[in-house]
């Protein structure tokens, strides 16, 4: 009896560890959808001076 437990022990652990995965993805695709959104609002312009003010944040960081 003992292995039947534990089996559906680790058949439980198995299927939560999937359910948390798939919630982790389904999360990252919402935060890609709205990165997207906010991007498209940008000009070229704005979207340069934003990568280049990233550029020299991280090399201030990095002295």
């Amino acid at each position: 009896m003992t292995s039947s437990s534990s089996s559906s022990r680790e058949y439980r652990r198995a299927v939560e560890e999937e359910r948390q995965e798939e919630l982790a993805r389904i999360g990252q695709q919402a935060g890609n959808v709205q990165k997207r959104k906010s991007a498209d609002k940008l000009t070229p312009s704005e979207l340069e001076k934003r990568r280049v003010e990233r550029k020299h944040k991280a090399e201030k960081a990095y002295m």
